[in-house]
């Protein structure tokens, strides 16, 4: 309801449930392909030198991923966070991105 109300979006209550539904990751697993973007990962891996099999390619959302946030490089967590401050900390209140998504 905040990230709404910071978009300038009204919800109704039945709307606000499905958002909430389908951005639980039982809701995205449900729907994975939905997340797997293929030109982005062969761009990624080109980038790397490397080879994408796209038989293992099973896109963002994954049963057995970690919920290990350390596994995030530590610059792309810093420049979230500097556009984080600029866009929307401001005018929802909310501090980071994690304390948005786990409603802190």
């Amino acid at each position: 309801e905040t990230i709404a109300k910071f978009m300038n979006i009204d919800l109704s209550t039945s709307e606000v449930n499905q958002i909430v539904d389908q951005t639980t990751k039982d809701g995205m697993l449900q729907h994975r392909s939905a997340f797997a973007c293929h030109i982005q990962a062969m761009n990624a891996h080109r980038a790397r030198g490397i080879v994408l099999d796209k038989t293992k390619l099973t896109g963002k959302v994954r049963p057995n991923a970690s919920t290990d946030t350390d596994r995030c490089k530590q610059a792309i967590k810093a420049a979230v966070q500097r556009a984080w401050q600029c866009f929307v900390a401001k005018t929802t209140g909310i501090s980071d991105y994690d304390s948005m998504r786990y409603g802190k």
